[in-house]
């Protein structure tokens, strides 16, 4: 539903543009910076096929060695 809301005010303010990050899982998923990136473009992509959004309005941003996210969860619960 987020990404629902965040196209819905893409579409209705064409001068706002998107940087999306990628990330992945510290615990589970090693360093896996091609997951982080494909994770990105995926959202790139949902906002450009369901809200006709322009591709040249979101880049994507992600390291190459470290795709971890900045705060990093500390518990490692299944929720």
């Amino acid at each position: 539903n987020n990404l629902n809301i965040i196209g819905f005010r893409l579409a209705q303010n064409p001068q706002i543009k998107l940087v999306v990050k990628g990330y992945i899982d510290p615990t589970t998923e090693a360093n896996n910076c091609e997951l982080a990136k494909l994770r990105a473009q995926n959202v790139k992509d949902y906002l450009v096929n369901v809200f006709e959004i322009e591709e040249s309005r979101i880049s994507i941003k992600t390291n190459t060695n470290n795709c971890f996210p900045t705060d990093i969860t500390r518990s490692q619960s299944e929720e």
